[in-house]
């Protein structure tokens, strides 16, 4: 994802990028995803992210980047150790980072390191 991209999601979605100011709060965990099943699917598809701190005290939203492009995803579950979200049906065939957006005065967008691969059916 580049800077210019990167900044201008940020402007969308009034998200920063910076420290989550926690200073006088008890530390919070971390989000993050270890892996998704399954790594190869089509758009609609639900994908399971397994990780720790996934919960709704944790994790806002679950995003999708291919570099460029920035789709939000539509949660369906949400764990402390897994979330599940359906791949937006908008998308094109490619390989994508999920992203996650904390659950903070001034969140904050995690690039977890993931990569789904989005095949498109020839129907």
């Amino acid at each position: 994802m580049t800077t210019h991209s990167l900044l201008r999601l940020v402007a969308l979605l009034g998200v920063s990028l910076s420290s989550p100011g926690n200073i006088g709060r008890e530390p919070r965990g971390i989000p993050h995803v270890d892996r998704v099943e399954p790594d190869v699917v089509q758009t609609g598809d639900v994908v399971t992210a397994f990780g720790n701190y996934l919960g709704w005290s944790h994790v806002a939203d679950a995003l999708l980047s291919d570099g460029v492009l920035v789709a939000l995803t539509h949660i369906v579950e949400q764990e402390r150790d897994f979330l599940r979200f359906r791949m937006p049906r908008s998308l094109a065939q490619g390989r994508y980072s999920v992203l996650l957006a904390t659950v903070e005065q001034q969140s904050r967008l995690l690039d977890q390191q993931v990569v789904i691969t989005l095949k498109r059916s020839d129907k």
